[in-house]
């Protein structure tokens, strides 16, 4: 969990949940802020490389052969010649999606 200007937020470790084993911090560590089916979490990550606006025009489907290695994948981005695999952390971080309170 971290306090993030007053609010709390649970944090994943991508590493561990893509089977990498734990993570070594370093001074190059992240925690990547993000909303998952309505849940507001924190996901540590290495490194942040960079961080762009994606065109869904690029977006592609990711091929038959990766999906059947990892449900985790959702599609890959391709501009030029650079490919982006695109994970779904709902799955990857097995997380239901967030009730609506009633009343």
């Amino acid at each position: 969990m971290i306090n993030l200007r007053g609010l709390l937020f649970p944090v994943y470790d991508l590493q561990s949940r893509l089977g990498m084993g734990d993570h070594e911090h370093s001074s190059s560590s992240r925690i990547l802020i993000c909303e998952v089916s309505g849940h507001e979490i924190g996901v540590l990550v290495d490194r942040v490389s960079k961080v762009c606006l994606l065109s869904r025009a690029h977006l592609e489907q990711a091929p038959e052969q990766l999906l059947q290695n990892s449900e985790m994948l959702e599609a890959i981005y391709k501009d030029n010649q650079q490919f982006i695999h695109l994970l779904n952390l709902e799955k990857t971080l097995n997380l239901e999606p967030k009730r609506k309170e009633v009343g």
